[in-house]
C-alpha cells in the first residue's frame, strides 16, 4: 500500500534534518582540528605537506624541516625553531620583546591569543639563539597533562628519560646547531619573580653559574659548558602542585651554518 503524501513529507523533512546535522557536527569537527592546529602552532609548511609522510618532516639528521620563508611571512617575531627526537617537542621560536616580554606566553604562533602560548626567547637575550651567553627559552606544560609546547621538557626530571632524549636540536635561517642535555633542575616555588640568568661579565661568572646549577641539579648527565648554553624552561608539577619549573641545560655539541 503505497504511503500517505503527508507522510512522505515527513520522513523527507527527518532526513534532510538528519543531513544537515551531520553536515554540522562535520563543520565543528574540522573547525577544531584547525583550532587546535593553530594552537600548537605546529602546522607544516606547505614545503612538508608535500612530503610523503610524517617521518619526511626530519631530514637524515633528525632536524625539522623548516619553510622559513613561509613561517616569517606569517609572523616575523619567529627566530627559531626547536625539536628533540623521540619526543613531541617540534616547535617554532618567537624572539620576546622588552616591551611586552609575556607576550608570547598568552599567543600562538600566529598572533592570536591562546592560553597555550608558544616557545619564546627570553626578552634579555639580544643576541639571539646564537649570541647569548645563556638563551633561555620558555614554553608552557598546562596543568601536568602533557598539554603544551614544552610538556615533554617537564619529563626530563627522570634521568633515564633524559639520557634517551639528551639530544636537542635547535635551528634559525642560518644555521643548525646540535646540543645535549648537560643537566636538569626542578625549582619548586618559581614565583612571578623567578628569572634565570641570561648575560655575564666574564667566563668566570659564567662558570660559576654553571657550577650552581649542577649542584642544585636533580639530573646530572655530562660536565658543563665553558662559555655557552642554552636553557629550556617549562611548568612541571613532580614536587610542587604550583609555580613548579623543570629546567634543562644544554650544551653545544655541534655547528653548522647554513647557504
Amino acid at each position: 500500500m503505497a504511503k500517505p503524501k503527508a507522510e512522505k513529507k515527513g520522513y523527507v523533512v527527518l532526513y534532510a534534518l538528519a543531513f544537515l546535522l551531520a553536515a554540522s557536527a562535520l563543520g565543528v569537527w574540522a573547525w577544531v582540528g584547525s583550532m587546535n592546529e593553530r594552537a600548537s602552532g605546529v602546522s607544516p609548511s606547505p614545503a612538508a605537506q608535500e612530503t610523503d609522510g610524517s617521518s619526511d618532516l626530519f631530514d637524515s639528521e633528525g632536524f625539522a624541516i623548516v619553510d622559513w620563508k613561509y613561517w616569517q611571512n606569517r609572523n616575523p617575531a619567529i627566530i627559531g625553531w626547536v625539536n628533540v627526537p623521540g619526543t613531541d617537542i617540534s616547535q617554532p621560536i618567537c624572539q620576546a620583546d622588552g616591551s611586552d616580554p609575556d607576550y608570547w606566553n598568552s599567543h600562538d604562533v600566529y598572533g592570536q591569543y591562546n592560553l597555550m602560548g608558544c616557545p619564546f626567547l627570553h626578552a634579555d637575550c639580544q643576541g639571539g639563539l646564537t649570541g647569548s651567553a645563556n638563551c633561555v627559552v620558555q614554553g608552557h606544560n598546562v596543568g601536568g597533562a602533557g598539554a603544551g609546547m614544552f610538556a615533554d621538557f617537564a619529563q626530563f626530571a627522570d634521568e633515564a628519560y633524559a639520557r634517551e632524549h639528551k639530544r636537542v636540536l635547535l635551528q634559525t635561517p642560518t644555521c643548525k646547531l646540535e646540543l645535549e642535555a648537560w643537566c636538569v633542575e626542578v625549582i619548586p616555588n618559581a614565583g612571578a619573580d623567578y628569572s634565570l640568568t641570561t648575560s655575564f661579565e666574564n667566563d668566570a661568572q659564567f662558570q660559576r653559574y654553571c657550577a650552581e646549577r649542577k649542584s642544585a641539579a636533580r639530573v646530572v648527565l655530562s660536565d658543563a659548558p665553558s662559555k655557552q648554553m642554552w636553557t629550556f624552561s617549562t611548568c612541571s608539577y613532580l614536587l610542587t602542585p604550583e609555580n613548579e619549573r623543570t629546567v634543562v641545560h644544554c650544551k653545544l655539541i655541534s655547528k653548522r651554518s647554513l647557504g
